[in-house]
């Protein structure tokens, strides 16, 4: 398709990836944990970590794709970038979805990865790549860039849901709650409101406008619902912390 596809798609591409950084950072410092509680037999703290880096990572990549898609015209009108990478926002937005449907299914590779049954991950990992060429080759060549995008969405979605039933049969967990769903709610919701209050606001003031408003909508909705409560205790570390400072002086 040309070198211009491809520096467009290489945009899109580094735009979405960023939702993936809470999740390389949680599925590193995770690793050891889940070894550990594989050796112990410790299947309940397992779904513990398994079940709350589903909402976790959910929650984190809603957050920063919903600043991002918000944003991203704006944003290339005032830094400046070429006109022509708008026209991959499209595959932006379904890369984006790949990368949350991905940050959704939570550590659901390294629980797998750190269990005896660690070469099921290889032969998903074999599922993954016989979907995701074939559909790659022929999405780019019946429909552009937007193809190959859609062809990661298909690959990525089958290979999640292969892993989430192992796990759910294998072993009977299931991370999935009502608060996955209101996670979704809220982040729509926000997004919405955000999206069509500020239709005529542009620059930069829109820019800090629509990322501050979404981003206090996400986390008060967070606190609200009590929709992990991984929130709870980072805030009570924090108020500590500011505390200790606070008294210092």
């Amino acid at each position: 398709k040309g070198l211009t596809a491809t520096g467009i798609f290489v945009f899109a591409q580094y735009a979405a990836n960023l939702i993936q950084i809470p999740q390389r950072s949680i599925q590193a410092i995770s690793a050891s944990v889940l070894s550990r509680a594989w050796k112990d037999k410790d299947y309940t703290e397992i779904y513990r970590i398994y079940q709350r880096s589903c909402i976790n990572l959910l929650l984190m990549s809603l957050f920063i794709f919903g600043n991002i898609w918000l944003n991203i015209k704006d944003g290339m009108t005032v830094l400046p970038i070429q006109h022509k990478y708008m026209d991959g926002l499209g595959v932006m937005f379904v890369l984006g979805m790949v990368r949350i449907v991905d940050a959704g299914t939570g550590l659901n590779a390294m629980v797998i990865n750190t269990s005896t049954f660690w070469k099921f991950d290889f032969y998903s990992g074999v599922t993954l790549l016989a979907l995701r060429l074939p559909l790659t080759y022929y999405l780019i060549k019946n429909y552009g860039i937007i193809g190959s995008a859609f062809a990661e969405l298909a690959a990525y979605g089958v290979y999640n849901f292969i892993r989430f039933e192992f796990l759910r049969r294998k072993f009977r967990m299931q991370p999935f709650t009502l608060k996955t769903l209101y996670s979704l709610l809220l982040a729509g919701g926000a997004y919405a409101l955000c999206y069509f209050s500020m239709t005529n606001v542009h620059g930069w003031l829109g820019i800090f406008m629509r990322a501050g408003t979404f981003s206090v909508i996400m986390a008060a909705g967070v606190f609200y619902w009590n929709l992990t409560p991984d929130a709870g205790q980072l805030y009570a570390v924090f108020k500590k912390r500011l505390d200790k400072v606070i008294s210092s002086k």
